[in-house]
């Protein structure tokens, strides 16, 4: 839509709260021994610090009021929304849908990795107890009982807080996502904040003359999309605390849909299964696989035969008798 300032700008933001989201995913694996959520659930009680600092990522990114993600987020929306193009309105209606969605993930891996019981963490992932209902939905992902897990646990799983050398880094970003946005590119104020121009960081991207400048921030549409943020996160509430994961507030025709998300629309299948499996290994490696049996290594082996057999007959004519030697001498002369 043309507003590249408000871009850099949310990339900017992005950095800190999308970095401590991985820094916290790094934290929980670290406790838990796995990457998947369906093992992990209840570690707010382990892991304070990590559950707050992730916290606040997940509200910045899904842009609530006023962590940085909201600032840079509206501005986007805006730039879209007096774009007066097609495309311009059809991304900001996009946008809209992206904020839900958003929203809703991210409080799906903040209920399904912190609350509720401890599902087990790698050993689990490793013998794959969660249990499979008929619509092939996974059972119980928020609400396991700590009774249906096995007794032992992983030595890869130590459910505690990270140690300060990764808490640290993951506190100064989560300080930056709450005030990164307000700081860098202040609104509101005609003064500015401390000291710190209004829309500095958006007239600095975007020279004089050139495309869209910051245009302030417009409250009717900034409720809108906190609302809708909000209703993501409520929606997220009902499905994975009020209902423990199991998705039986959507009617069954959703099934095939819940599937083909859940299996990420077969795109493992068709890497794994077709890419690798099919056309690598079967194609291209068992070709390759053949010429250097049947091409390669066959012609340097009649080559080595060759040669071996020359050097078998010269071997012949090499006696050792000076006499045989001075008769051939002259004949080749």
């Amino acid at each position: 839509v043309g507003a590249y300032g408000a871009a850099i700008f949310h990339l900017f933001n992005h950095a800190f709260f999308k970095a401590l989201l991985f820094l916290g995913a790094g934290s929980v694996n670290h406790a838990t021994g796995t990457f998947d959520m369906r093992y992990m659930g209840g570690l707010k009680r382990y892991m304070p610090v990590t559950y707050i600092t992730t916290l606040i990522a997940s509200l910045s990114l899904a842009g609530i009021f006023p962590l940085s993600g909201f600032w840079s987020k509206d501005e986007i929306l805006l730039g879209a929304w007096r774009a007066g193009t097609v495309t311009g309105t059809l991304t900001f209606w996009l946008l809209i849908v992206a904020v839900f969605l958003t929203a809703f993930y991210v409080f799906r891996m903040i209920y399904l990795t912190f609350h509720g019981s401890f599902r087990g963490g790698g050993a689990s992932d490793d013998q794959g107890i969660v249990a499979q209902t008929e619509s092939g939905h996974d059972a119980g992902t928020a609400g396991t009982d700590d009774k249906a897990l096995p007794n032992k646990v992983s030595h890869g799983v130590h459910l505690a807080e990270s140690p300060i050398v990764m808490i640290i880094p993951m506190l100064v970003l989560a300080i930056a996502s709450v005030v990164s946005g307000y700081l860098a590119n202040p609104v509101g104020l005609s003064g500015g904040f401390l000291g710190i121009a209004p829309h500095w960081l958006g007239e600095f991207l975007v020279p004089p003359g050139e495309g869209h400048h910051s245009e302030g921030i417009s409250l009717p549409l900034a409720s809108i999309s906190v609302l809708v943020a909000l209703g993501g996160i409520g929606l997220a509430t009902v499905m994975y605390i009020v209902r423990h994961g199991q998705l039986t507030v959507l009617p069954k025709s959703f099934n095939r849909f819940y599937i083909l998300f859940s299996k990420k629309y077969y795109m493992d299948h068709l890497y794994e299964n077709l890419l690798v499996k099919m056309w690598f290994y079967r194609g291209f490696a068992q070709l390759i696989d053949w010429l250097d049996r049947n091409l390669i290594d066959n012609s340097i082996d009649r080559v080595g035969w060759f040669w071996g057999n020359i050097g078998r007959a010269i071997r012949r004519l090499q006696t050792g008798s000076v006499q045989g030697y001075a008769v051939a001498i002259p004949i080749g002369i």
